[in-house]
């Protein structure tokens, strides 16, 4: 039994099919439309599985598994998907997937507590702070965040915090989450963590 297994239509009969052939073409308006129907179902799906809090929290997880739908979307990556609860099913398992790593990653941060390590994500490092931890020009690194979180939040976020030197709470007041919604001071530095966190990985991995 699927995660998705009561067939009633968990959409109301809003027009997912055109909204993920929009979302194939990297349409915005599109991706909105879609993460407003889905938003609520697995940030929901999040909070009620059980197991160990993860670092990032049902917001953050449901955020970036519905990222990795849409660069899959783009991707062509998704061949069974065909109709609307099949998206659903995609999406608890990329929910699923991002649980896991949350919680290696939370895993890992405990194991490190107390010892001194070359990033501090409670603090907002400086632009030549994250260029000499990272390992990489401020130029690669901005590229590298635009690529990856096109259409985000994330893109402003970064460009506001280490071209214009913004305070997360500075930001809270500046900038709105994928539906339109304000974001809070604590949502922006969990964003920003996650990415400092990813441009590490992908920089070591280039390596």
């Amino acid at each position: 039994m699927t995660d998705s297994s009561e067939r009633m239509d968990p959409f109301c009969s809003q027009p997912i099919t055109e909204w993920l052939r929009g979302c194939h073409n990297g349409e915005e308006l599109a991706q909105h439309k879609l993460w407003q129907a889905v938003s609520e179902i697995i940030i929901g799906y999040c909070q009620r599985r059980p197991g160990r809090r993860t670092i990032d929290g049902a917001d953050g997880i449901a955020n970036e598994a519905f990222f990795q739908l849409l660069m899959g979307l783009q991707e062509n990556r998704f061949k069974k998907l065909a109709d609307r609860h099949d998206l659903l099913d995609i999406l608890f398992h990329l929910c699923k997937c991002r649980t896991i790593d949350s919680q290696r990653r939370g895993d890992t941060k405990k194991r490190g507590e107390g010892k001194q390590t070359d990033l501090d994500l409670n603090n907002q490092p400086s632009e030549d702070a994250l260029k000499s931890m990272i390992g990489e020009s401020f130029e690669e690194l901005l590229e590298l965040v635009a690529k990856r979180y096109a259409s985000r939040p994330e893109i402003r976020i970064f460009e506001h915090a280490y071209l214009c030197d913004y305070k997360d709470q500075d930001l809270a007041l500046k900038l709105k989450d994928e539906q339109g919604k304000d974001m809070c001071a604590r949502q922006i530095q969990r964003r920003r963590q996650a990415m400092i966190e990813w441009l590490k990985n992908k920089v070591s991995r280039r390596e």
